[in-house]
């Protein structure tokens, strides 16, 4: 590098001291192309990157791809765009992408040189988009939200440095222990965050966890139970019902009502299967193809890698045992009369709120999935509280998230959402966090803390948990690590 990369030359792009150690020492490594940024949320992790890929693009003949939640394409784009050198940065989709290939000779690749890709994790992580994209060199491959590089994400990773296809590798998050091994790792923390003045640019405040206690009647733990059981059979005879396993369990920790949800979603695609049992005929792709899509959005929203393998070896009498208990469960739940989590939640919103305040809060309600998010929606305004309840789901539109979002921050009161909803979204006016749901994943739950720790927050802040201690399941024992490590209540002065 020559002399003007040097912290003057940088300040002088509008970083601060922390941000530019870390780009000298990325443009400056030869020998380790591969990096991780780690630093808290609001901390310019994506201008290291843009100011980094600058630096590039200035060589010509540069290609660099920048793969992020979906949520943050437009967001990374402008942030290119503004720091443009000469190059063009474009978002590309899979409709974009065919029409680039369109428009090139069949076999040559429709990459364009001197440009930056900027694509969706998701889109980039098909096996099909996944060997476009190693089928040509990256001087530079950015992964953002690098945490969540699970599944066939972490899969794509591994295949595009594995395969040469980079050249320099940078990772982004704001979760520690996301770190991955092989992989130089800068990690910023609070006390590090100044400005040229030597400034601290985070405030002095009180990150306070508070424990809200319920206790499940013995008509929803005996459901939990049975629930557990089912998807351990589930699990074990089929291939294909280990995915299914899995969600259910985490969807029965989330709330009971998603469970049921699910099962009923279950029970539509199972009931076509069982007439053809029934009446001898074999069994295709189709039969099943419904229930993986089914269950690979709720994966996703639940954070679970995606291994299981679907077919259709599916024994008749397995299958409708299984069928009868399917059946008996969603009987069984409709015996439930009480949601005690929920009415433990009710209760500790009318002692926040009292129901006469004049002043609005913002109150952030954390849930995996977005069955969950909708049933607490209606719920809490089924109840009267006099502030209004905004809901944040993946399965809005983008227009409708975002109107929602300014509302929430024009006129405050409670925001119900869910983990794919704030991706990319900072909340930094928040009094107080709920988890209504405590994800098995600690990267997820980390990620739903620093949403609102970001730096210049001025005031405190509550992150709440909803925990049943009395009657503790033992898949549950890694959700009681991630509150007992994770995050450490503050003792009483």
């Amino acid at each position: 590098m020559t002399d003007k990369h040097n912290l003057d030359y940088f300040r002088s792009k509008g970083i601060l001291p922390f941000q530019a150690e870390a780009v000298i020492k990325i443009l400056e490594s030869k020998d380790k192309p591969y990096w991780q940024v780690i630093s808290p949320v609001g901390t310019g992790k994506t201008h290291v990157a843009t100011v980094i890929a600058n630096e590039i693009m200035k060589d010509a003949d540069k290609r660099i791809l920048v793969l992020a939640p979906a949520a943050l394409l437009s967001y990374w784009h402008s942030e290119l765009s503004r720091n443009a050198a000469g190059y063009t940065s474009m978002i590309v989709d899979r409709k974009t992408y065919l029409e680039m290939e369109s428009e090139v000779p069949e076999g040559e690749s429709p990459w364009p040189n001197n440009a930056i890709i900027v694509m969706s994790l998701d889109l980039a992580k098909r096996n099909d988009m996944a060997e476009k994209l190693t089928g040509v060199e990256w001087e530079l491959a950015i992964f953002d939200e690098s945490h969540l590089l699970t599944g066939k994400r972490k899969k794509l990773f591994k295949q595009m440095t594995s395969s040469g296809a980079i050249h320099r590798c940078l990772l982004l998050t704001c979760i520690k222990s996301s770190i991955l091994s092989g992989v130089e790792t800068i990690i910023i923390d609070k006390s590090e965050v100044v400005d040229w003045e030597q400034r601290p640019i985070y405030s002095s405040i009180k990150e306070i966890i508070n424990e809200i206690s319920y206790k499940r009647t013995e008509e929803e733990f005996t459901f939990l139970n049975q629930l557990h059981d089912f998807t351990n059979q589930l699990s074990n005879q089929w291939s294909y019902g280990k995915l299914q396993g899995t969600v259910l369990l985490k969807a029965g920790l989330s709330s009971i009502y998603s469970a049921e949800m699910i099962l009923r979603r279950l029970q539509d695609k199972w009931r076509s299967i069982r007439n053809k049992m029934i009446h001898n005929l074999p069994l295709v792709n189709e039969d099943i193809e419904g229930i993986e899509k089914q269950f690979s959005s709720f994966a996703d929203e639940l954070g679970i890698s995606q291994e299981s393998t679907y077919s259709t070896d599916i024994q008749p009498h397995e299958f409708l045992t299984l069928y009868q208990k399917l059946e008996k469960l969603l009987s069984q739940v409709e015996e439930i009369s009480t949601d005690s989590k929920f009415d433990a939640l009710v209760t500790r919103l009318r002692s926040y709120l009292d129901f006469d305040v004049e002043d609005n809060p913002m109150i952030c309600i954390c849930s995996s999935l977005t069955n969950t998010a909708q049933y607490l929606s209606s719920c809490l305004r089924s109840q009267g509280i006099k502030v209004e309840v905004h809901t944040l789901t993946g399965s809005l539109t983008q227009t409708v998230r975002e109107g929602a979002i300014r509302a929430f921050r024009g006129q405050g009161g409670i925001i119900i959402a869910t983990d794919l909803a704030l991706e990319g979204i900072t909340l930094e006016s928040v009094d107080e966090c709920i988890n209504y749901d405590i994800p098995s994943n600690p990267n997820i739950f980390e990620q739903r803390w620093v949403r609102f720790l970001r730096a210049g927050r001025q005031t405190d802040f509550k992150m709440d948990v909803l925990l049943d201690r009395s009657k503790v399941f033992p898949w549950e024992n890694d959700i009681l690590k991630i509150i007992d490590t994770y995050v450490e209540p503050e003792e009483d002065e």
